[in-house]
């Protein structure tokens, strides 16, 4: 489980140490950047360490149905994504968030963290509040004036590729109209031949708008197959098929797109 203590609150001021206040919000760029996980406490080391890092990085986590998630770490609820964004392009940092909800959600249920996740996943009352908690969040987002980066339940992602055993995210169920939550009630509008998937095979979850601010981005998990490529054999018949089976699922799940649909 991962720790909140410390996370709460600390970002209603800038941070006195190191602050560098900035015109416009940093962007992404074209090339390779480095980034650090920096709590709301920690900024003025990071400011004051004279190394060269263009991303600033944290954790929302503690359950969508606790009362204890990040929607609860400043007020109002959702201030504290607010906040870490704005506080860090102040400092010259674009905002990195892992979005990292489903796991600790009640129930919770299942004897490992695959199961749990699956579980959480395909219960309705838990899914329209995940909803509703990932909608606070792009809320937070669109009231920002710049680019944020928000990386969705790595983990997860991992976990529902090794059930779909290499195969179409069809396989595998969640709760998405059924949830009751009103944003995920109607079909998405459908992409443009240009932008449309070889298998589109599961209904998006919800959309998202103004497009225009939405960069979609894909991470296969590189350990989905069980079988870990850091660790096998450069170029063996093992990591063809773990590519494969990797390569095979990530375009079936869904992400948004320049448009209102979202693919994999």
């Amino acid at each position: 489980m991962l720790a909140t203590a410390g996370l709460l609150g600390g970002l209603s001021q800038p941070a006195a140490a190191g602050f560098r206040p900035r015109l416009t919000p940093p962007a992404l760029t074209g090339g390779f950047g480095f980034g650090l996980a920096n709590g709301p406490g920690e900024i003025g080391w990071m400011t004051s360490s004279g190394l060269p890092r263009g991303y600033r990085y944290q954790y929302l986590a503690g359950g969508v149905n606790t009362g204890t998630g990040w929607e609860t770490w400043n007020s109002p609820p959702g201030q504290f994504a607010g906040y870490y964004m704005t506080n860090s392009a102040a400092n010259g940092y674009l905002p990195v968030f892992s979005y990292y909800e489903l796991l600790q959600s009640m129930p919770s249920s299942g004897t490992n963290e695959s199961d749990r996740d699956f579980n959480n996943l395909n219960n309705a009352a838990t899914m329209n509040a995940y909803y509703a908690n990932f909608v606070l969040l792009m809320h937070q987002a669109a009231s920002y004036s710049g680019q944020v980066i928000v990386q969705v339940e790595p983990d997860l992602w991992g976990y529902l590729e090794q059930r779909a055993a290499g195969g179409s995210a069809a396989s595998v169920p969640a709760k998405v109209k059924s949830s009751g939550y009103a944003g995920v009630a109607s079909p998405p509008i459908p992409m443009p031949p240009s932008t449309r998937p070889r298998k589109l095979t599961r209904s998006p979850p919800f959309s998202i708008r103004p497009a225009s601010r939405r960069i979609p981005g894909e991470a296969p998990s590189t350990w989905s197959s069980t079988t870990s490529p850091i660790t096998m054999p450069a170029g063996g018949s093992s990591s063809t098929t773990t590519a494969a089976r990797t390569g095979g699922t990530a375009p079936t799940r869904s992400c948004p797109t320049s448009t209102s649909g979202w693919r994999g």
